[in-house]
């Protein structure tokens, strides 16, 4: 199965990333998949130490908003693009990320929410990836 199947069968209105907005949709819905499986991990394991708290807070916020500079830089570039099967597998990515918010504890937590960083990272990586190299001249 494809990255793009794949994704579709997490979140069957998965729309792509042919057009703008459909870009623009799919990223947040990717981004909520996983804000939400935070969210439930949080619920799951309260009370929490005030440092895993906040932490795992800050996760949440973090998902809740695009990166604007990254995603200013894709979307430029996307206008000429003809595959997106990068950024469609950095999203699965993401949302295996997101699957594996089931297995964590306290224990695991704070190793887990730097999978998270990283893993939003690489997306964000992914995203800029599709920018045109600058020209040498």
């Amino acid at each position: 199965m494809d990255s793009l199947a794949a994704l579709r069968e997490k979140i069957p209105s998965f729309p792509g990333y042919r057009e703008e907005g459909d870009r623009r949709l799919s990223g947040e819905l990717v981004r909520s998949y996983l804000g939400e499986a935070l969210a439930d991990l949080r619920d799951r394991l309260e009370p929490l130490p005030p440092e895993l708290e906040t932490s795992i807070d800050d996760a949440i916020v973090n998902v809740g908003f695009v990166n604007q500079q990254t995603w200013h830089v894709f979307e430029d570039a996307a206008r000429t693009v003809t595959s997106f099967d990068a950024l469609a597998a950095a999203d699965e990515d993401v949302l295996r990320v997101a699957g594996d918010a089931a297995a964590v504890d306290v224990r695991s937590l704070a190793a887990y929410l730097d999978e998270v960083a990283a893993t939003l990272d690489r997306r964000d990586a992914t995203l800029r990836g599709y920018a045109a190299p600058a020209s040498s001249n």
